[in-house]
């Protein structure tokens, strides 16, 4: 038996004894504290950890995003070639019994589709980087615009009181117009007791 096991063995052997007791499914937060505080891992580096991982899963669940989103792009423009090449195609023979000018547009567009699909498929690593975190970005600034846009439609409750309100309060705490504060009782029409 050896000595010593890299993490992509402890965490097969792990698995395989989990299976033996008949532990199946994830792991709970309680159990994977125990194991890193039997493991020496501090509580700091357990927590740095686990919030690193998270980053990554976000990250990643965003790159899941964005290849999926370039594919129906590709998909939504090899599909518009396809019907509109097709339209030409049909209207060039039509009008003339043979192909002529729409074999230009279709093999330049065909040319325009291939370069779209090697510059997703084809790309390399930093490429592919910069087209993701342009793509990023404009998600975060849109997710900003609609938030911002949401709270300003949105009324809060700190506002101040409609015109009518204040002004009301306002005339009711006012003097009279002999100098004399206001008397809380009320008045009635005319000014006259009853």
């Amino acid at each position: 038996m050896p000595n010593n096991y890299d993490e992509a063995a402890v965490q097969q052997i792990l698995a395989i004894a989990r299976a033996r007791q008949g532990q199946r499914g994830p792991l709970t937060r309680a159990q994977l504290i125990d194991i890193s505080r039997e493991l020496n891992i501090s509580p700091g580096n357990f927590l740095a950890a686990e919030e690193e991982w998270l980053v990554r899963q976000e990250e990643q669940t965003a790159r899941n995003t964005f290849d999926q989103y370039r594919y129906q792009r590709l998909l939504a423009g090899a599909r518009r070639f396809s019907i509109v090449s097709g339209l030409l195609l049909l209207a060039d023979f039509l009008s003339t019994q043979h192909f002529s000018w729409s074999i230009y547009v279709t093999l330049g567009w065909l040319g325009i589709i291939a370069l779209q699909a090697w510059q997703i498929y084809g790309a390399s690593e930093d490429s592919y980087n910069r087209a993701f975190r342009r793509w990023w970005l404009r998600q975060q600034i849109g997710e900003s615009f609609k938030a911002i846009s949401e709270r300003l439609r949105s009324p809060t409750s700190d506002e101040a009181p409609p015109r009518s309100t204040a002004a009301a309060v306002a005339f009711n705490a006012s003097p009279k117009l002999g100098g004399e504060a206001a008397d809380s009782t009320p008045q009635p029409l005319g000014g006259r007791e009853p």
